[in-house]
């Protein structure tokens, strides 16, 4: 079983989707909030299921609080299972134990992904914070971390299927979603799953 990560910044009236996922926490409503990014395409499948028809109803009300009233790929960004390295990488570029980059948040309790992660979001100071730290770091001063054996031994997630120009790009990827999240002036929603 793989586990990934993917970020989605939304506007703030993202809200009512969460205050009513939570109202709804054991229907199929809540389970569709860990697709959100695919409710705004148009081949997004409800299964003709009400919760589904609902759900995508209440995601696409939210675009018109994007820019140009339409939601871009570079509001969504999928860690491609390298978040556990960056996490590393980034708690060794400061001096910590651990980094909680991806890891905190503001969790829903109510509301677990099928695999049992409990949704998080970042409100608009977490990502402040978030933006301010990865615009210090620079790629060269994040990858002089990497140590492949260290990384495996203290157990890393998928080390052994990440190499650094991996992470080169999705670094470089999560610095241009982070800036575009802080513009957009909302949430993000972390969905581990």
């Amino acid at each position: 079983m793989a586990i990934d990560l993917s970020l989605t910044a939304v506007p703030i009236q993202v809200k009512n989707i969460l205050s009513k996922s939570v109202e709804k926490k054991d229907s199929e409503y809540a389970d569709a909030l860990f697709t959100l990014p695919s409710a705004f395409q148009s081949d997004f499948i409800d299964f003709g299921h009400p919760d589904w028809i609902a759900f995508r109803k209440d995601a696409i009300s939210l675009v018109k609080y994007y820019p140009k009233k339409k939601f871009e790929d570079k509001y969504h960004f999928d860690t491609n299972r390298i978040y556990g390295a960056l996490n590393y990488l980034i708690a060794q570029y400061e001096n910590k134990k651990e980094s909680s980059f991806f890891n905190d948040g503001i969790p829903v309790d109510e509301l677990r992904s099928g695999q049992g992660f409990l949704l998080k979001y970042w409100d608009r100071e977490m990502i402040k914070k978030k933006k301010e730290l990865i615009e210090s770091i620079k790629y060269e001063d994040l990858i002089r971390h990497y140590d492949f054996e260290k990384m495996y031994m203290d157990g890393v997630y998928k080390v052994t299927q990440i190499d650094k120009d991996s992470i080169k790009t999705i670094f470089q990827g999560l610095k241009d979603f982070i800036i575009n999240a802080a513009i957009l002036n909302g949430f993000v929603i972390v969905s581990k799953y």
